[in-house]
C-alpha cells in the first residue's frame, strides 16, 4: 500500500509545476491571459520529464526541511509548534466529541495538570494516534494534514522565490497580479493546513475516548 506522502504527491507536483510556470512567466515579463494559461497547461501536462523532475525535487526538499520547521511555518511558533503540543490543554476541551474525563481516567499523564507540559502532551497524543491511525477519520485527517503542510511550505518557498526574481531581475511588468496569486495561495494552504492539523488532533482524541 502506498504511503500517504505518495498518495499526496500528484497534488504537490501539480502545485509545483503551476508555480514554476508562474515564476517563469513573471521573469519573462509575460502578462497572464487565457491563451497563456491554456498553452502552459497543455505543455506542462504533456511533459513527463517536468513532472519527474518535480517529483524528485519535492522528495529531496521534504528530506531537507525538518518536520519542526514545516510545523512552525503553519502554526507560526517555535518551539512546540506541532498541534499535538496543545492536544489536551486546548483542543481536547474544545471538541464536543471528545470525552475528556474518560481520557483523564485512562491516561495517568493527565492526572496532574502541573506536569502536563507541551512535550508530554505531544508524546501522549502520539501514542493515541498510533493506536488509532487505521481508523478512516484519523487516516483521512492525517493525509490532509501532511498534504496541506507540504503545500504551505512550498507556498512560502515560491513566494520567497517570487520576491528574489522581482529584486534581481526586475521584470518589466506589473507585478500586482502575480504577487496577489502567490499571497492568496499561501493564505489558502496555510488556513487549510492549520485546520487539518487541529482536525487530526481532535479525530484521534475523539476515537480514543469513545472506543
Amino acid at each position: 500500500m502506498p504511503s500517504l506522502k505518495m498518495i499526496n504527491m500528484p497534488s504537490i507536483v501539480a502545485m509545483t509545476l503551476i508555480n514554476t510556470g508562474l515564476l517563469y512567466f513573471f521573469s519573462q515579463s509575460i502578462e497572464i491571459d487565457t491563451q497563456v494559461v491554456g498553452s502552459f497547461m497543455t505543455n506542462w501536462k504533456l511533459s513527463g520529464l517536468a513532472a519527474a523532475v518535480s517529483t524528485v525535487a519535492i522528495g529531496a526538499l521534504s528530506l531537507i526541511i525538518p518536520r519542526q520547521v514545516k510545523d512552525a511555518l503553519v502554526y507560526l511558533r517555535w518551539p512546540y509548534a506541532a498541534p499535538g503540543h496543545r492536544a489536551f490543554s486546548i483542543y481536547a476541551q474544545r471538541d464536543i466529541r471528545v470525552d475528556y474525563e474518560r481520557l483523564k481516567a485512562d491516561l495517568p499523564e493527565l492526572q496532574d495538570q502541573l506536569t502536563l507540559t507541551p512535550v508530554v502532551e505531544n508524546k501522549v497524543w502520539y501514542r493515541l494516534f498510533k493506536a488509532n491511525e487505521k481508523i478512516q477519520t484519523v487516516s483521512h485527517a492525517h493525509r490532509m494534514w501532511l498534504m496541506y503542510r507540504d503545500l504551505t511550505t512550498l507556498a512560502y518557498i515560491f513566494l520567497g522565490a517570487f520576491v528574489i526574481v522581482y529584486l534581481y531581475l526586475k521584470p518589466d511588468i506589473n507585478y500586482d497580479l502575480y504577487l496577489a496569486i502567490f499571497i492568496l495561495e499561501l493564505l489558502l494552504f496555510w488556513s487549510a493546513a492549520w485546520n487539518s492539523g487541529v482536525q487530526l488532533i481532535c479525530n484521534v482524541l475523539a476515537s480514543a475516548s469513545t472506543d
